[in-house]
Formats: structure tokens, sequence, C-alpha cells
């Protein structure tokens, strides 16, 4: 004859001892410890979440905490991070968050220290108004993060502060769970935003298939101190902010890969103002207003194959030396950047080559030489440089180029004052897809400009 008690574990006791058998964890997997068996009050309905188990666990690591299927309710967060502590939901876990606060903490706090090895799964975080970020992280180090779902907060439904080398997978911030087209509980003004702690920097995050939609500002924005982390495939769209970017990555040495922004309501689908990024496979519509779509003003940053609606290389902040390649455009390709590069690159249906720096869709008129010494443009129509739009303030020996992407067969009409030659002669006409480049030289004394290069190429 054995007796039978409940508890973390099944204890079974008869006349020889006691031995204690790890409970299953039903759904939310087998051995370690069932925290619902914990819960002092509730049976795990909508109606009646589990209460109490958070306070009655002595939560440490190297453990694992098995979450079934159910709803369990708490005020404030536990701090969850202990050094290989795992925290495994079930098929439909919810952690009901009632207070005010972080919803799910794991913290190794403003020291420069972290806390390794964690593992969380299967885990859908219900938030309220109160609940500032769904899941803070501070200081983990080599942790995975899978299949995890924020359905309210008021700012970031998960949010990095100098974590390293962790594996997110998986994680979605939508209005459309557990429904299409339904509501968040509170809308997050952000889906995910990686930061520093002092020195130290949220780097080398691998995020697999994140999904962010319908948050009020950034949907998913890396900020300066974030470093070398990775996007593979996901999207950020719809989202509903008015001055802000869909994408934001401020960092550095971060890597995009087929990550899709659209149907965002206003605003920005990306924004790169940090420099050495890498963005590959990506979609942006620019739905939200005529000057929406994927801008730059970072540097060094490499936009490859990819598809955009529209592309800016600003000419705010430090916009130099980026580069794009293989790129399409669906409509407008601008650069106000500095030497920027391009290579088989397509704008309304453009190309432009490598090392042809500055093309604008709107040409701007005279060469002032006492600030500038080129002129660029995708040639649309006859173009006429002469009377207002010849060079102004020019001094001997002063050097100014031309740089022209033909869309078409256009005239071109140039100042009396240039002078060409056989070895350099002044293009009188442009064909479609052609470029020309043609340097001249200031001479003062004379008052002309004589042609020292002049070439002609298709794309």
């Amino acid at each position: 004859k054995a007796g039978l008690t409940a508890g973390p574990n099944i204890t079974i006791t008869n006349g020889n001892g006691s031995i204690a058998i790890a409970a299953s964890g039903g759904d939310g997997g087998t051995g370690g410890v069932e925290v619902s068996s914990f819960a002092t009050g509730g049976d795990g309905s909508s109606a009646s979440p589990w209460t109490g188990w958070d306070t009655a666990i002595t939560w440490t690591g190297f453990t694992r905490y098995n979450f079934r299927p159910g709803y369990f309710a708490y005020a404030s967060s536990p701090n969850f991070l202990h050094a290989g502590i795992q925290i495994i939901g079930g098929a439909g876990t919810i952690l009901k968050h009632t207070g005010t606060g972080v919803g799910f903490k794991m913290d190794a706090g403003t020291g420069s220290s972290w806390t390794m090895n964690v593992v969380v799964e299967n885990i859908i975080l219900l938030g309220n108004a109160g609940t500032t970020d769904g899941f803070f992280l501070r200081g983990v180090r080599n942790g995975e993060f899978r299949n995890l779902s924020v359905r309210g907060c008021s700012e970031a439904a998960l949010r990095s502060q100098a974590c390293v080398t962790n594996i997110l997978s998986n994680f979605r911030c939508t209005h459309h769970e557990p429904n299409q087209g339904g509501t968040f509980v509170a809308t997050p003004k952000h889906g995910i935003v990686t930061t520093g702690r002092g020195a130290d920097w949220s780097t080398t995050w691998t995020m697999i298939n994140p999904v962010v939609e319908g948050v009020s500002e950034e949907g998913i924005w890396f900020k300066s101190d974030s470093y070398g982390n990775t996007i593979i495939n996901g999207t950020s769209e719809g989202n509903t902010h008015v001055s802000k970017a869909s994408v934001r990555i401020s960092g550095r040495y971060n890597v995009i890969l087929n990550l899709d922004s659209e149907a965002n309501t206003s605003g920005l689908d990306f924004l790169v103002d940090g420099s050495n990024n890498r963005f590959d496979g990506c979609t942006s519509d620019g739905a939200g207003s005529p000057t929406a779509g994927f801008v730059v003003t970072g540097s060094l940053n490499t936009i490859g194959p990819g598809q955009y609606q529209r592309l800016t290389i600003s000419n705010a902040g430090e916009a130099y030396q980026n580069f794009v390649c293989n790129t399409g455009v669906v409509q407008d390709f601008t650069d106000l950047g500095n030497d920027t590069l391009y290579l088989a690159t397509q704008g309304n249906n453009r190309r432009a080559k490598l090392g042809v720096p500055k093309i604008f869709l709107s040409p701007s008129a005279a060469i002032d030489c006492n600030t500038a010494a080129e002129y660029s443009a995708i040639v649309t129509g006859n173009l006429n440089f002469s009377g207002a739009n010849a060079p102004i303030n020019a001094v001997d020996r002063d050097e100014i180029s031309y740089f022209l992407l033909g869309s078409g067969t256009f005239s071109l009409t140039w100042p009396a004052s240039f002078r060409g030659s056989a070895a350099a002669p002044i293009p009188s006409a442009i064909n479609n897809n052609e470029v020309i480049i043609l340097k001249l030289k200031y001479n003062a004394f004379r008052d002309k400009w004589i042609a020292i290069s002049s070439t002609t190429t298709s794309t």
C-alpha cells in the first residue's frame, strides 16, 4: 500500500520509505517543476487564472519550470534570470500581467555582468496599459528565446539591454493575434528594441522571423549601441507611426536579410542612421506618404538586392560612401549623399554604373563654383545648360564635371563658352541608357570652359 502526495514532484510513500518523481508538465513538457502546482488560487481558466505561483516558488538556476496551458496571473514579474534556467510553456500558456512595470523580467542588473544559457519558449504575454516593456532582457548571454508573443504593453514588446550572442526565433508582436484583424490589449510603441547598458552594447543577436505589426512608433529599432546583430526574414508592417520608421537601424555592422516593411500608415519603412550595416533581399512599398520608403542618413552602408518603392540617400546627417548594388527601385532613387557608389541599380527603371555618383531625379540649376563642382541628372527631356543654367562664380583653373544618365534620346544645349576637341567633344545629345561624363577647366583669360575629358558609354 502506498500514498501519493502532489506538489512540484509526485512523492510515493510506503512502508519502505519515500521516493520523489518529477511531475509531468503536461503540454508544457516533461520533467522539471510544474508551476501550476504552486498556485494558491484559480483554476487556470481565463476567468480564474492561477495565482500565487510567482511568489511561492524560489526561482533557481539549472532548473526547468513548466507552465502548462492556461492562464497564470501575477502583478509583478519575478526576476527569472538565473544561469541555466528554462521557462517552458505549452500550447496556449498565457502569462497575464495585471500590475505595472515590466511584464517578464530577466535582469542581470546595471553592473557589467552577464548570466548565461537560459531558455524561454512557448509563452504568450498578456500585458495591460500599465505594463511598460513586455519582455525585458538585460545582461543575458547565450540564451534561446523561441515562439514568444506579446499581446499588449505600453513601451517595447521586447527590450534588450547589453545582451550578447542570443537567439530569438518566431517572436510576435501583432494585433493579428489571436485573431486576424484584432486589436492589442494595449498598443506598444515598439516591437523590438536593442540598446546598451553603459559601455556594454547589445551585440550578435540572431533574430529569425520576427513579426511586428500595428505598433505606434519604431517597429524594430537597433539603437546606436547595437552592434553585429542579424535579422533573417520576418516583417515590420502595418505600423501607425507618424514621424518614425517601421525599421530603424542606428547601430553598426548589423545585417538585415529578407525583412519586409510595408503598409505602414505614415512615416518611413526603413531609416538607416547608423554605419557599416548591410541589407539584402529586403522590401519596402513606401505606402505611408510620398516621402516614405527606404532612407539612408548614415555612412558606409551596403544596400544590396531587394525591392524598394523609393530609395533616398539623404543629405541629412553624415551620409557618405554608401554602396548601392543590384537594388531594384520601383519609383524614385534619389542620392543627396557624398561619394555614393552604385552598381547595376535601377531607379525609375534607370540603371547607374559603378563610379557615376549623385544621380538626382530633379536636376539642380547652374553649378555655383563657389560651393559645388559637379552636376548630375537622370535625363528625361531636352536639357539646356546655357543662359541661367550656365556655371557661375568661376575663377581661373576651376574644374567642373557633368554626370548624365539618359532615359531616352534628348538634345543637350551648352553655353557658348564651352569648347571641345576631337579628343574631348562636347556632346549634343544623349541616348537611352547612355552615361555621359564631361569634365571642363575654366580659362579666365579667354573666359572659356575647355573640355579636358569626355566619355560616352552604354549601361
